[in-house]
This record gives structure tokens, sequence and C-alpha cells, in this order.
């Protein structure tokens, strides 16, 4: 049935002016003149260098910058504008991009809230926010904007929209976005925190985990098929900064908008030395290939510290109970330091810790002890050290975990220099030591973060601190054998107050390989398995005791420690065996 006259005008009015709001629309969504878009006014910490203004072209083509300045205003006096940029000559905005005026192009700096800042070409101001409290009219457009917490920058909620209202337009960004779009479909960005590595301080060739927090800034959802993560390596050394080696890269997870995920990578521990590990997260290979425009918005780096093998002091012993000088560490110097007050001390969960070197620099000499204490006066005097062999730190002791369950870490002890440089790193669980004494290292060069490079001491102080450990790992013979493990010892003997345990030393000939090490009686019954299956990276130590699978002190007499690469990819198997006895009468 057709419509009455009167609907059809109605409707035809109605037709007409939605045409007209939609070509309005259009020509101001393709034309319009630059707008300040997002401002960094109070970066994390200092804030010189770290500032930014950001402009946005809402035009569909480029248009030039010329003429145009950034001015600040000074909030304790309205009317006071100071000019902090000018355009350069020829200088082009791209079509609906942002345009960044980084710090090192501000010609001052821009105050914290209540403030504003303001766009202006000659005369004409063409654009203007203000944020905080304020109430001068002439420093804000409609109602100020809120005033952005440190670290924060101040955005637009809608890239280039400007509804003349400051409050409405503009809103405090966590993560700001220096040179890109506020508010895109598509991004990725690392969380503030740094990454992490584990171990810390990985020896050449042992796997090493890196962990980051992801987050998807974008409002659109992410499947873990659209991303990934990557690491690479370089060498600290300047001449070699731009020498990154990829290392490994694995697929990203699902996240929904504003939601953060801790991605983890596994990658190999580089030459000896100190480097930066360099993280990625990038489109997957499938869309970086592709010719969709989001790549680039799902890229973001992060870096941290690196180092590998420790040096140029390593942890030797941790006595993180009391055994009645409070707690205290001990590091061995593997080169000559010019001051140890240029190292730090930190737990897994304190901020770093100077050590307390005094009023003057103070060297440590290679392959002398330092003891760092809790309370240096009670070491000295419950172990008669001097003055010069134990020091402090400053800002309190970091204080160390005692208690954890079935292997699990207890506390981690973290040696750096006060610029983040790792030196030694070493992760320790509440079970490795069961008589309340220190946490000796068996070798020097045995890795940091194994646990078996680590045994309590036997001697009768409970520690060993300004002098070599009580249980020592042997050396291990020149390459070219077929044997898999040295002894330290071939006979543990009972009647010691404290018995050494017996220390063995994998051989290079088991480098690489996965090793299983167990001791059987002279019948071939199983007494206590000391590694399963572990591929060997690196130097590696086992320590047996003289007790069982149940904890039970096995019976005097001999016993054979069985070694055994297994075959894998095409390498035969290898074994090798070692007798050993256990003296005495049974604990």
């Amino acid at each position: 049935m057709p419509l009455p006259v009167s609907h059809r005008t109605a409707l035809s009015r109605a037709a007409l002016a939605a045409c007209s709001a939609l070509v309005l629309f259009l020509a101001s969504a393709s034309r319009g003149d630059l707008v300040l878009n997002e401002i960094l006014y109070d970066p994390d910490g200092g804030d010189e260098g770290r500032e930014f203004v950001e402009l946005w072209n809402p035009d569909s083509s480029a248009t030039p910058l010329d003429g145009l300045s950034i001015e600040a205003a000074d909030g304790a006096r309205p009317g006071s504008w100071t000019v902090v940029w000018h355009a350069a000559a020829g200088e082009i905005a791209p079509p609906r991009s942002a345009v960044l005026v980084s710090a090192d192009r501000l010609g001052a700096a821009l105050q914290n809230g209540p403030d504003a800042i303001r766009l202006t070409r000659g005369e004409e101001v063409l654009d203007l926010v203000g944020y905080g409290d304020l109430s001068d009219a002439g420093l804000f457009d409609g109602d100020p904007a809120v005033d952005a917490p440190s670290g924060s920058s101040l955005a637009r909620v809608t890239d280039g929209a400007d509804t003349g209202v400051n409050r409405d337009d503009w809103a405090a960004e966590a993560e700001p976005t220096p040179g890109a779009a506020n508010h895109p479909d598509v991004r990725l960005r690392f969380g503030r925190a740094r990454p992490s590595v584990s171990p810390m301080v990985p020896w050449p060739g042992e796997r090493f985990v890196a962990r980051a927090t992801v987050r998807n800034a974008g409002r659109l959802p992410l499947d873990e098929a659209r991303w990934r993560l990557a690491g690479e390596v370089a060498p600290a050394a300047p001449a070699a900064a731009d020498a990154w080696i990829p290392g490994a890269a694995t697929a990203g997870v699902s996240l929904a908008p504003g939601e953060s995920a801790t991605v983890a990578l596994t990658l190999s521990g580089p030459s000896a030395g100190v480097h930066r590990l360099r993280l990625r997260v990038e489109a997957s290979a499938a869309l970086a290939s592709a010719t969709g425009g989001d790549a680039a918005a799902m890229a973001d780096t992060a870096s941290v510290w690196l180092r590998s093998f420790a040096a140029p002091a390593v942890l030797s012993e941790i006595a993180y109970r009391n055994a009645g000088a409070g707690e205290w560490i001990e590091i061995w110097a593997r080169e000559p330091i010019e001051d140890v007050g240029a190292l730090t001390l930190a737990d897994g969960s304190s901020t770093p810790r100077t050590i307390d070197r005094g009023p003057s620099p103070r060297p440590l000499a290679a392959g002398a002890y330092l003891v760092i204490a809790q309370d240096p006066a009670a070491v000295r005097s419950r172990y008669a050290l001097p003055d010069s062999a134990v020091v402090g730190v400053t800002g309190g002791w970091p204080p160390l975990n005692d208690g954890s369950s079935s292997g699990e870490p207890a506390d981690l002890v973290q040696v750096a220099f006060a610029d983040g440089v790792p030196v030694d790193a070493v992760g320790y669980s509440g079970v490795q030591t069961v008589r309340g004494g220190s946490l000796e290292r068996l070798s020097f060069d045995l890795p940091s973060g194994e646990p078996g490079s680590w045994s309590e001491t036997i001697d009768r102080e409970r520690g060993t601190p300004g002098r070599p450990n009580s249980v020592q790992a042997p050396g291990g013979p020149p390459p070219g054998g077929r044997a898999l493990l040295v002894a330290g010892a071939r006979v543990l003997a009972r009647r010691a107050t404290e018995p050494a345990p017996i220390v063995f030393r994998a051989t290079p000939a088991a480098r690489g390989r996965r090793l299983t090490v167990r001791v059987h009686d002279l019948l071939g019954r199983p007494v206590r398995t000391l590694t399963e299956g572990q591929r060997l990276a690196t130097d590696a130590a086992f320590v047996w005791d003289g007790r069982d699978e149940r904890g039970e002190p096995a019976p005097p007499g001999l016993y054979v420690v069985m070694a055994e690469a297994l075959p894998e990819d095409g390498v035969p198997e290898l074994r090798s065996a070692l007798s050993i006895a256990i003296a005495g009468g049974a604990r």
C-alpha cells in the first residue's frame, strides 16, 4: 500500500537530513587541521629527555607543518605562554597519522599539572588542552582534562577527535604510545616490569628461560596464531651493539583486549661475558608475510642485561640460616675488583643493597674471599675473622628465606653491579641443608643455578667464611677419555663426626649427553639414583652422602656407581663405572 503524501514527505526530509549529516561527517573525517593528540609531561623518574608531545593529522592527505608552534602555559601565571617547539621548514604530517615531537626537539620542560598546552599557527590557536585543577577559562576548552599520574600520558580518547571539551576528549593512558595511534584495533606491548631470566647467570650452552609480561593494548582480541615472542642476544661491547644473534621464538597466547599474560622462552647461554638479551613481540610469520597493515602495531621490544659465566666474583657460600651470627654470604674474586662498593646484594624480592665498603674505595684481589654479612661484627667474632674480611650492606639486610618444600626455591641471592649488570646469582631451596649449616659451592667453574653445584658444609663451625669450602668437587680429567665420571674420594668414612660426602664430577665425555647415575650394591640392586636422564650442557657435579633412596644409611661395604649416557640421534650408549666403599659403622 502506498504511503500517504505526508509520510512520504517526512521520510524524504529525514533522508535528506541523514545524507547531509553523512556528508558533513565524511568531510570532517577527510579534512581538518592538526590537533594535539598525546602528551607525556610527567614520566616515571626524572623528566629530562623523556617528555613528548604528539600531534595528529586527521586529513586524508599530507599536511604541511609550516608555521606551527607548541606553547606551554604556566598554570600559576594565567596568560603566560612559552613556545617550546617550532615546526621545521618543509616538515610534513602524513595523512591520518601521528607526528611525534620528542624530548630532544622540545625547547623547554613541560610543566606537571595543573597546566596547559596549545597548538598555534601565528596568532591562531588550533587546539588547546588544559589538565588538572584549573580555573582560568583561557587554559582549557569546555572543562579541563584529568591530571595524568606520573608515568602516564594524557591521550585523546579517540585519535584526532575534538568535541571542544577537554574533559570528554582526553584521558590518562598508563602505556604511552609516542608516535603511534592511541587506540588501534591491534597492539601488543610489553608490561612495565623488566623481563626476567632463570637462571640469572647461565653458563655457556646452559639452557635458560626468559619470561616477559605481554599486554593486548588494542581494541580487538588476539589469538595465539597471530603473534609470537622472539629472543636475540648481542655482546655488551658498544662496537658489537648491532650484532644481534637470533636465539629462539615461541608462539603467543590468546589475549582479550586489556588482558596480560606471562610468556616464557627457552634459549641457550651465549659465550662467556656480558650480553644484552632483547625480546621482541611480533606478528607471526604468516601474518608478517601477508599484506595486512597491523604487523607493525604488534611489534615491541624489551631488553635486559645477561651474563654468561659468573665474573668477576663468584658466590661461594650462602648462610641463609642463622647459626649464631646472623645471615651472610661469601664471594670469591675470579678477577681483581677495583672497588667492592660498586657491587650490590639482593634476594629474590628486595631492591639491591650497595655493599658498605667504608669511606674510600676498597679493592678485592683475584683469588680473595669477602664475606657480606647481616651483622659483620657477629660474623667476625663467631669465626675469628679480621675486620677486612667482612663487610655489611647499606639500606638494611635483604632477609634470606629459609623455608621451602619438595625442592621448590626458597629464595634467590643476587650479586650485581650498581648499573644492573649481573655478577652471579643462585637460587636455593630450604631442603638443601638439613643440619643448619651453610650451603657451599663445590667448584667455582660449576654452573651457579644447578642444585648439584652446591652441598651443605660439613665443617664443625657450620660454615667456612673467609676460607676454602669444606666440600669440593674433584678436577675433571683431560678431554679424550671415555670415563663419564671422576670421584673426589673412593671411601666414605663414617667414623668422622661430619663425614664428607663423595663428590662426583662429570667429564667432557658426558657433555651434551643425557646422563643417568645410580649407586648399586654388589648384587646389582639400585641403592640411590643421583641423576636420571639429565642433559649436561655444561660441567656438573653429583653428591652421595652414603644414604639410600629412603634417606637411611647404606651398610658398610663396596658399591658400584654406574654412569650411563643414553643413546639418542644415532649417538651410541656410553657407560662407565666407579667402585666406592663405605667404611665404619652405621650412623
